[in-house]
């Protein structure tokens, strides 16, 4: 599932984005997750967009952080 429709005007460079697919896809995939009107994809896409602002371009750190933010109590 392609990251580029939660973007909404946001730009970055290739590298960064090739990495949040990989981070998007990988953290859907483990979620279940095929339905991009679903309120949770939305939840990752803005998760992984939010963490690659702030600098962290490794798809596997990605897909950990927005997990673990999904399970916090």
């Amino acid at each position: 599932m392609p990251l580029t429709p939660y973007l909404n005007g946001r730009s970055f460079d290739p590298e960064t984005l090739k990495c949040m697919g990989q981070a998007f896809d990988a953290a859907c995939k483990q979620l279940g997750l095929k339905d991009r009107t679903d309120s949770l994809t939305q939840i990752v896409a803005e998760s992984v967009i939010a963490l690659a602002r702030r600098g962290e371009c490794d798809p596997l750190e990605l897909k950990d952080r927005v997990l673990r933010s999904l399970t916090k109590p």
